[in-house]
């Protein structure tokens, strides 16, 4: 959900009942409004492979370094780039370190 924009402010109300937890069955009512609107696009698989997935995909179709010390490097820098933000995701590729490929 976080990467539709249209859907951010119906998300928001969604978790914002949450962290109130004034209604749990609202909270549940909306969420499932949500989930009918996305449709298709959200229906979950049968084997959800997205631990395997990510990295078939995100290692074999980039070139990543060959050593864990750059990844170090480059999160530090996307960091001061993007806050929040750049560590993170620069990190999620790390896994690519020992990628056969």
């Amino acid at each position: 959900m976080l990467y539709d924009p249209f859907i951010w402010p119906e998300w928001a109300g969604i978790l914002q009942q949450l962290y109130e937890l004034t209604s749990p069955g609202a909270a549940a009512a909306s969420l499932q409004a949500v989930r009918a609107r996305l449709g298709a696009a959200f229906q979950q698989e049968d084997y959800p492979n997205f631990v395997e997935g990510f990295p078939g995909v995100a290692c074999s179709e980039t070139d990543n370094p060959s050593n864990v010390g750059a990844w170090s490097r480059a999160a530090r820098a996307q960091d001061r780039q993007f806050p929040y933000f750049g560590r993170p995701w620069t990190w999620f590729t790390s896994i690519c370190e020992p990628w056969p490929g």
